[in-house]
């Protein structure tokens, strides 16, 4: 998977900040959950399906059935310490391509 997918960080009364977007390879997704360990994540694609949330701790609570097993795979050395997340390029408005209104 490499389309662009969006990642969200809840805060403790459950709220989100500002979405951000990112390049969605699993090293990237599991690198979202583990730099954000701390808080619970989501991260969809542009359509809001779900790929993957996770409670405090960088743990998996839910993931999509077609990419868990890979995301495990990558998160658990980073949950262990025998590896460490990559830096994101987080995409800002200017690299988004828009069309009728949506981001594609």
């Amino acid at each position: 998977m490499k389309e662009t997918v969006i990642g969200y960080v809840y805060d403790s009364n459950g709220y989100h900040g500002d979405a951000v977007f990112f390049e969605g390879t699993i090293e990237n997704i599991a690198s979202f959950i583990m730099t954000n360990r701390w808080n619970e994540t989501v991260v969809t694609d542009l359509m809001d399906n779900l790929l993957a949330k996770s409670f405090i701790g960088g743990f998996l609570n839910k993931a999509d059935s077609g990419i868990i097993d890979e995301l495990r795979r990558e998160l658990v050395p980073m949950q262990n310490g025998e590896k460490e997340p990559v830096r994101i390029e987080y995409l800002n408005d200017d690299e988004l391509v828009y069309e009728e209104g949506w981001i594609i």
